[in-house]
Parts: structure tokens; sequence; C-alpha cells
């Protein structure tokens, strides 16, 4: 990671960090909307740091922008969902959390107006 990676990720940080702390303070006003808006933020700091760059189409061919890049696909939703499982079993594991199933009923017996 060269030194003009490294300023660029800080700046990306503290930017997308800035704007969620902006939407927590703006919670009375936005509402129910707010988390929504904040699982957004990464995304807009991408978005101002590639319009704020001199070299946009540099930029965007390095996020991948301009074709599918399926060979990613299965590390990116399978990283969060092994830090995720793992994080969980781990509190299990403390006594930090437990473990429920919810009880599954069997469907009901009356008709329904559909049929």
């Amino acid at each position: 990671m060269t030194r003009s990676d490294f300023r660029e990720a800080t700046v990306f940080y503290i930017l997308a960090l800035a704007l969620a702390a902006l939407l927590v303070l703006a919670v009375p006003v936005i509402g129910e909307a707010s988390p929504i808006l904040t699982m957004l933020t990464p995304a807009i700091a991408v978005a101002v740091m590639i319009c704020l760059s001199r070299k946009r189409r540099a930029d965007l061919a390095g996020l991948g922008l301009q074709r599918f890049g399926f060979r990613a696909w299965p590390l990116a939703a399978g990283l969060p969902l092994a830090v995720h499982g793992a994080s969980i079993l781990l509190l299990a594991a403390l006594g930090l959390t437990t473990l429920l199933m919810l009880p599954v009923e069997a469907p009901s017996r009356r008709r329904t107006p559909w049929q």
C-alpha cells in the first residue's frame, strides 16, 4: 500500500464516519429512515471522492465498475457472513447471548379469501 493509497483510505474513512455522525444528529428530523441512510454513507463517501478526484476514469476502473467482477462476489457475500457467524458463536460461547429457535406453528386450516 502506497502512501497515496493510505491517504485516500483515511479520507474515505473519515468522510464516511462524518456523514454517519451528521445523520445521527439529524435523527429527530429524518426519523425512521436514518438507519437506511446511514447504510448509504460509505457509497456516498466513494461518490464524493470520485467526483473530487482528478483521475475519474482510473478511479472507476479501480473500483471495478466497468465490469461485473463475478470472481469477487463469493468473497463479498461470504466474508461478512463468516465474520457475523463467528462473532455470534463467540458471544454464545462466552455466555453473553443465547441462541433461540422460534417455535414453528402448523399452518392454519382456515380458508383464505383467495382459495
